[in-house]
């Protein structure tokens, strides 16, 4: 089976600043093929923090509606967890959207019984760097269930 992924707001930007598409456009090629195969996706908050910019990154997002994963209940229930363990996550004066930890919700509903296999877990994409035991990025939260985190070049080495 082929690896799985959940991608950041910080890889999608990332990869747009680094590796513009009229530049690069097999490297995109590549990521809508994983969007296509349904091997790569992001939660709703990722194109919601796209688009408060204004760029091409934002009109691709609002293009690919089928990279993102709209919330349901289960997902709700997982990031409630996600805030009750990681209390810092919660500021109640943000009236921005928040993807962090969304994206790890996603995974840890697409990883449950139900939705996947053991052998096949879906893989979080995200820059941020580990900062530590009780630090709210992303990699630390997705060590604290157990869910692997890689950045973009891992991505991409992982898809051969």
């Amino acid at each position: 089976m082929s690896a799985r992924f959940v991608i950041d707001t910080s890889s999608l930007i990332r990869l747009s600043r680094e590796n513009p598409r009229s530049r690069y456009p097999k490297i995109w090629d590549r990521v809508e093929e994983l969007i296509e195969k349904g091997l790569l996706r992001a939660p709703r908050e990722v194109r919601l923090e796209l688009e408060r910019g204004d760029d091409e990154l934002t009109e691709w997002a609002k293009a690919r509606s089928e990279l993102f994963v709209d919330p349901d209940k289960a997902q709700t229930q997982w990031l409630e967890e996600i805030l009750r363990r990681f209390q810092a996550l919660v500021d109640p004066d943000r009236t921005s959207p928040f993807a962090d930890p969304w994206v790890v919700a996603l995974v840890l509903y697409l990883n449950s019984p139900e939705h996947s296999v053991p052998e096949n877990p879906w893989i979080v994409v995200a820059e941020e760097q580990p900062k530590g035991t009780g630090s709210t990025k992303i990699p630390d939260i997705c060590a604290a269930f157990g869910l692997e985190c890689i950045n973009l070049i891992g991505l991409f080495s992982s898809i051969k």
